[in-house]
């Protein structure tokens, strides 16, 4: 009877406290208005554990070495590399994209442009900037930067965007889109592909201006091309006489595109992030929180990434998939 009696009370205790649990982590998530406060949170509830990249070396220099390439960037206006990424081209579409770009801008030129575009303000928290390399309990000399603009400003993005807002096209027939330090340049053409070449020639030339070069080996070039006759004869583009890779798929924007114009890769890739996921979802799920909440979970963390730039490829997918996006959906309900 005891026995009995003390095993009741132990599960009445044990559903009060869960009962108890649930509450203090809804009353997490109505009063937190910290977006990464939440996501550590919902770590801290999954009990996630992200990997930790091992340090590359045990030299307790390496930080210090590591500072000094990152200042690299700044000790002359022609050692500065923009890296490009990947390009598209509808006949011929090519996207440079720069890697540290931002380290580029040079305050003297921002300034004047900015007074050209009638914006006077002051530029002085561009230079003699502290960096320093913290790695693992290793942290080494602090060094002064003079040019670039700060890595995580608010305003780095926009700064840049003024720095390089004198390039633009030089033939209307081409296509021209800029987003913060990545630039796609494209072209429907009828086996015409001077105005084209001559706009990549130009970009190629402005950069050099603005203290930037062309990275022909991160470029990337990609053909969609009808004309199964066609598919041999495009030469191939050069950049400083280096040749650029022409590639079946990018990923542009977030969006994987192919030469196809076939949306399989993207829709496997959003899916398989989304399904990576779910396992957050199924952990809240047993804490019993509230199906409000959950919702919300589900829509920050699974909707968004199924439904980004959805208005652009869901309306000409497969139905396979299609099927395979909601059965994401179906299995997170």
């Amino acid at each position: 009877m005891n026995h009995s009696r003390a095993r009741a009370n132990l599960k009445r205790g044990i559903r009060k406290a869960n009962y108890a649990h649930k509450l203090r982590i809804e009353e997490h998530f109505h009063s937190n208005s910290d977006p990464r406060r939440m996501w550590k949170g919902i770590q801290t509830i999954t009990d996630h554990k992200p990997s930790i990249p091992s340090l590359p070396t045990s030299n307790a220099f390496f930080p210090n070495d590591l500072n000094q390439f990152f200042a690299c960037f700044d000790k002359g206006i022609i050692h500065h590399t923009r890296n490009t990424d990947s390009s598209m081209v509808v006949y011929q579409y090519h996207s440079p994209q720069q890697s540290s770009a931002f380290n580029a801008v040079v305050p003297s030129k921002l300034i004047t442009k900015l007074s050209d575009l009638g914006i006077c303000t002051s530029m002085h928290f561009l230079t003699n900037r502290s960096q320093s390399v913290r790695l693992g309990n290793h942290i080494y000399s602090t060094l002064i930067l003079n040019k670039g603009v700060p890595p995580g400003c608010v305003l780095s993005p926009l700064l840049y965007s003024l720095f390089t807002h004198d390039c633009v096209l030089q033939h209307n027939s081409n296509i021209f889109i800029k987003y913060a330090d990545d630039t796609t340049v494209g072209r429907i053409s009828n086996n015409n592909e001077s105005a084209y070449r001559e706009e990549i020639q130009s970009l190629s030339e402005l950069c050099s201006m603005n203290n930037v070069s062309l990275n022909a080996m991160k470029t990337k070039e990609l053909i969609v091309d009808f004309w199964k006759s066609n598919n041999s004869r495009h030469s191939p583009i050069y950049i400083n006489v280096s040749e650029v890779e022409r590639v079946s798929s990018f990923k542009f924007l977030g969006v994987h595109i192919s030469e196809h114009l076939s949306w399989h890769q993207n829709a496997s890739t959003l899916v398989r992030k989304a399904q990576q996921h779910l396992y957050f979802l199924r952990r809240l799920k047993k804490v019993h929180l509230s199906p409000k909440i959950l919702s919300n979970i589900y829509r920050c963390i699974i909707e968004s990434i199924m439904t980004s730039s959805i208005t652009v490829w869901y309306g000409i997918s497969t139905v396979c998939e299609k099927k395979s996006l909601q059965s994401v959906v179906k299995t997170a309900q």
